[in-house]
């Protein structure tokens, strides 16, 4: 996830470049990619965001059974 997120700052560092230069080919594909990763950066999350709630109700549960 962090390998994506550096991918979003540089990317849009390359973005901006390519909107003050008046290349607008290029930033359509750049903003296209950018908005490509940050859908994925966001299933990421919500993934691990699950994982973090099953475990969390796993543990509960091994709780309640120790007892």
């Amino acid at each position: 996830m962090l390998n994506k997120a550096n991918s979003l700052v540089n990317m849009t560092e390359s973005l901006k470049f390519a909107l003050e230069k008046g290349w607008y080919d290029r930033a359509i594909l750049l903003a296209n990619g950018i908005i490509k990763i940050t859908e994925i950066l966001e299933m990421e999350i919500e993934n691990t965001h699950f994982t973090l709630q099953a475990m969390k109700i796993s543990e509960e549960l091994s709780a309640l059974y120790e007892i």
